[in-house]
């Protein structure tokens, strides 16, 4: 059976969202994650897959080159791209239970069943953790001694952490944006829609039906990588398994929520100001973050039906400036039903020299659903308009 657009994009965040690749994965684990997930996008890459362009010099130059170009993440028309949301509201709760005395007998139980929580301890020093076990150990031999002595501790440093925290919050969301941003700066990309006759994606990315829409096969270049990286390329790697990254967007009705990850910076700047830089370092919790935050967009934007291919931007100083990610001979070109002599005559030229198949668009203007198709369609289709 055909998997649906919306089920298709939904299996991919089911995917994605199982694993996150945090500096203590193993080399094993992280190889079986890449393996799943490059299998999965190799299966559903679709056959066919269309860009809309407008009809400016290098947008004709590259169909005539075989480039596909990708913009700066920082160029895109969506003022939320990549953007996470916090749930300070969720931050406050558990703060609230974190200096009251049931969150701190629950906070206990959780150390005497499972130990020190995982993403905190992997920030200690070998040394400073065996001392955090030792009196783990000799604590947790009277836990209810060990609840009282937490809950008079931390309500003594209650109102200079409240206050240092509050100073510190606003910092360290303006950080996260500013790593957000660096992270784009470093990204081209080449957005592709499923779908050809879409009649707003003429209207906003191909001048209003005066451009054209290029099909691409990406099957034919896009293909699984070896893997024989080390574990920290594999670590860091941005293309999920594959030679070139190409991945759908996920739509959401909420932004991504980066609330997990202002966590672990909080954590991280509280036990930095306690302990040395000797005994505290930096423990990711996942790699992937900012890979997922580009790849989710509100539902607003859903008509799109985008695949996204994501390449670092190869020029040292222009890294807003759009460049060639990929050669990729496209397969087919659609001229917009209000496309100008000069230029329709030009990409025909370029289609005719490097056999490419060429067709063009039609707006339907006697129908009553605002469709758009192209012309063999509606000869093929189309009945007479009077039937005796």
């Amino acid at each position: 059976m055909t998997k649906t657009d919306e089920l298709l994009r939904k299996e991919f965040e089911n995917l994605i969202e199982s694993y996150k690749i945090t500096d203590s994965s193993n080399e094993e684990e992280i190889k079986s994650f890449l393996d799943k997930i490059s299998n999965w996008l190799i299966e559903n890459i679709p056959k066919k897959l269309y860009r809309y362009r407008n009809c400016s010099d290098y947008n004709i130059m590259s169909l005539e080159n075989d480039e596909i170009w990708g913009s700066s993440l920082l160029n895109l028309n969506d003022s939320f791209e990549g953007i996470p949301s916090f749930d300070l509201e969720k931050i406050n709760q558990d703060i609230k239970e974190l200096f009251s005395k049931e969150g701190i007998k629950k906070y206990v139980e959780n150390i005497y069943q499972f130990g020190y929580p995982d993403r905190y301890e992997k920030m200690f020093s070998p040394s400073l953790k065996e001392n955090f076990n030792k009196n783990l150990e000799e604590n947790l031999k009277n836990k209810e001694l060990m609840i009282e002595k937490l809950y008079d501790f931390l309500n003594n440093i209650k109102n200079n952490f409240i206050i240092n925290l509050n100073n510190n919050l606003s910092k360290l969301i303006l950080e996260i944006y500013k790593n957000v941003d660096i992270y784009r700066s470093y990204r081209k990309i080449a957005c592709f829609s499923t779908t050809y006759n879409s009649t707003l994606m003429w209207g906003h990315y191909a001048d209003g039906h005066k451009g054209f829409v290029v099909e691409y096969d990406m099957n034919e270049i896009i293909e699984k990588c070896t893997m024989n990286c080390n574990k920290e390329s594999l670590k860091n790697c941005n293309k999920l398994g594959l030679n070139y990254l190409l991945a759908p967007v996920m739509y959401r009705e909420k932004s991504y929520d980066g609330t997990d990850y202002l966590i672990q910076e909080i954590m991280y700047n509280i036990l930095s100001s306690i302990f040395t830089s000797e005994e505290i370092k930096y423990f990711n919790n996942d790699t992937l973050f900012y890979l997922k935050l580009i790849l989710n967009k509100s539902k607003e934007w859903e008509y799109e039906k985008e695949w996204r291919l994501i390449a670092n931007f190869q020029l040292e100083t222009e890294q807003l400036t759009p460049e060639c990610i990929l050669k990729c001979k496209p397969k087919k070109v659609f001229l917009g039903a209000k496309m100008d002599k000069i230029n329709r005559e030009k990409i025909i030229e370029i289609c005719n020299g490097k056999n490419i198949e060429y067709e063009e668009m039609q707006i339907n203007y006697l129908s009553n659903d605002y469709s758009i198709e192209t012309k063999s369609y509606f000869e093929k289709n189309n009945k007479p308009l009077i039937e005796i």
